[in-house]
């Protein structure tokens, strides 16, 4: 039997100083409270002290026959009926202890866990009893209090009432009905809490947001409205709209509740100011991430393209969240818009391209998918309503690269396989494939090809002219021409482009340029002017992804598929045009960590735009001086 808590002090004093714990004056707490068991029946107890676990605690039993605790808290029952008690005391202040209850009885014993819990108006709780000293060991549950206490189920859950106050939970023995046992409930009425719809919000600067907030725990659901940095952060109307300053920055909407002015809750606004002349600018939504994984292996921002009726509209692709949408040439964005049938499945790592259309109807867009949900899709209406059609050549794989569209006729299309030697051709818009031949020598076997239209300035021979580029292999499969739609290639070069991109730029009359590495006249950017039969380096020896070109310049740059958190430098070179020489490395901004998956250029009237989806490094917009 444990020994009273006072002997046990004055032991424990002799071999250390007491009063130097931070247990002195700390209060005792003791599960259970109350407890009934059989004769010679075992319990476990648990003290804490200020809230926390702790064993710092002596055990006792003030009734001389009521049963032992051991020096951990496991209490025996005597063989006795009766009523007895356990008691915890701070071994550091002995003033501070906490008692409980057991009764010890025989035939049917109804417990409740948690006997005592608090609990909010209008929530709820779980209760659960055992039975034991019966083979039947179902109970029946009321509030002692009646309907003004609360309610509580079949299964054991409470709901309380919408009054403050103390009310008791009774589990009855069906058994035996003259045994329960019952649970302290206290109800308490919550603090009032402020929630504000968006959470967070961008616009432009002196553009505006509406702000919607909702009270609960409180007698209204009032609220006042303010900005955290005053006028400098713009201003906001009692109605929720919030107007951004002419400066950009991140500033605060508060709204305030009028019934609990202590309760309030805050929504951070990002104010973009509009980009600069001859400085990228990251674009990226900021609904849209780049850096988690998702659902489907997040590779970030993977198309850049241009509605070519409308300059200034704008398209960019996220993996596993859609397609977004600018139309002010590429400084804010609205997205996704996927937003009907089959939108949703416009989610995996591939692209999306908007061919030749008609300003009187929506643009005509195709895309393609290696994951999430792979394969060829099509949508008549800019992206909202989607259809998906079967590459046959594919098989039972559908992961395909964004399909290249011929430049006079927007139903005419090529597409490569991922990872896999297959090319495909369409002349319906994507509804029905056909196998086109490739060389033994353009046989990847695990590499993934891009295929272009070479625009020879007419659409019979466009239709048969294209170039086609392997994924970098050390040269061995290189780059291949066909000028009879595949029934004969030739190796017109050893450059190949990186994993996961490539983009080739034709400025008109013969010239292209490419980029690659592994080329016999140097890494970096190639240029032909006999439509791609002939090639000459032109650009640094370094490894380049894309050229692209403006009516003053032309672009390369650098990027690959490489993930989340990795780094890739995108190594900018320029040339003023025709950049038949004068190449040159220029710098970005260190934030800018990945070169791009896909470019689009555009004109404003006054400036050329370049648009870069830089892959987990977001989307970037230059306006070129």
């Amino acid at each position: 039997m444990a020994r009273s808590a006072t002997a046990l002090a004055a032991a424990l004093c002799l071999t250390m100083a007491c009063g130097g714990s931070n247990a002195t004056g700390a209060k005792v707490g003791l599960t259970p409270g109350t407890i009934t068991l059989p004769p010679q029946g075992t319990q476990q107890f648990a003290a804490t002290l200020d809230g926390a676990a702790s064993t710092a605690v002596f055990w006792s039993i003030p009734e001389a026959t009521g049963g032992t605790v051991t020096n951990q808290g496991l209490y025996t029952a005597p063989a006795a009926l009766g009523t007895y008690h356990v008691i915890a005391t701070n071994q550091l202040d002995l003033a501070q202890s906490a008692s409980a209850t057991i009764t010890v009885q025989s035939g049917a014993i109804v417990n409740v866990s948690p006997t005592s819990t608090t609990v909010a108006i209008n929530k709820t709780a779980q209760f659960t009893a055992t039975v034991t000293g019966t083979t039947n060991t179902s109970v029946s549950w009321s509030v002692a209090e009646g309907a003004s206490g609360g309610s509580i189920s079949s299964g054991g859950i409470y709901l309380a009432p919408g009054t403050t106050g103390t009310y008791h939970v009774v589990a009855k023995s069906d058994e035996d009905p003259s045994r329960s046992a019952q649970a302290t409930v206290t109800v308490t009425q919550p603090p009032a809490t402020v929630t504000i719809h968006p959470g967070a919000a961008s616009t432009p600067v002196n553009g505006t947001v509406t702000f919607t907030a909702t009270v609960d725990n409180a007698a209204n659901n009032n609220v006042t409205w303010s900005v955290q940095e005053g006028s400098a952060g713009g201003s906001i109307t009692s109605g929720g709209v919030y107007t951004a300053p002419g400066t950009g920055g991140t500033y605060h909407v508060v709204a305030t509740s009028v019934a609990a002015p202590t309760a309030h809750a805050s929504a951070d606004v990002i104010v973009r100011a509009p980009p600069q002349v001859g400085v990228w600018t990251n674009v990226t939504p900021d609904n849209a991430d780049v850096s988690s994984n998702l659902s489907c292996g997040n590779f970030g921002a993977t198309a850049a393209t241009v509605d070519p009726m409308r300059p200034s509209d704008l398209y960019t692709q996220f993996n596993c969240q859609g397609i977004w949408k600018s139309v002010d040439f590429g400084s804010t964005w609205t997205g996704p818009i996927n937003t009907g049938t089959h939108g949703a499945d416009q989610n995996g790592a591939g692209g999306i391209i908007i061919p030749q259309g008609s300003t009187t109807t929506p643009p005509l867009m195709y895309a393609a998918y290696i994951r999430g949900s792979p394969g060829f899709w099509r949508s008549k209406d800019g992206g909202v309503n989607w259809t998906n059609y079967n590459i046959a050549p594919g098989g039972s794989r559908q992961d395909f690269y964004t399909p290249a569209v011929d430049p006079y006729d927007a139903n005419h299309l090529l597409i490569a396989g991922h990872e896999m030697n297959v090319l495909a051709e369409s002349s319906d818009g994507g509804e029905t494939w056909t196998s086109v031949h490739i060389e033994t020598g353009m046989e990847e076997n695990g590499g993934t090809a891009f295929v272009f239209f070479v625009d020879t300035g007419t659409a019979s021979t466009t239709r048969t002219t294209w170039l086609w580029m392997a994924q970098q292999s050390g040269g061995t499969y290189g780059t291949w021409r066909t000028a009879n739609s595949g029934a004969n290639w030739t190796k017109v070069e050893k450059n190949e482009h990186p994993h996961g991109a490539s983009q080739i730029y034709q400025p008109g009359g013969g010239v292209i340029f490419m980029a690659g590495a592994y080329s016999d006249l140097g890494w970096g950017v190639l240029r032909s002017t006999d439509y791609g039969a002939h090639w000459a380096h032109v650009g640094a020896g370094t490894n380049e992804t894309m050229v692209i070109g403006t009516s003053k310049k032309v672009y390369a740059l650098y990027g690959w598929a490489i993930g989340q958190g990795q780094t890739v430098a995108p190594g900018l070179q320029i040339a003023a045009q025709p950049a038949s020489t004068g190449w040159a490395a220029s710098s970005t901004p260190a934030s800018m960590t990945q070169g791009p998956a896909a470019m689009a250029t555009t004109f404003d009237g006054t400036h050329n735009i370049i648009l870069s989806a830089n892959f987990n490094g977001g989307l970037w917009l230059y306006i070129e001086p």
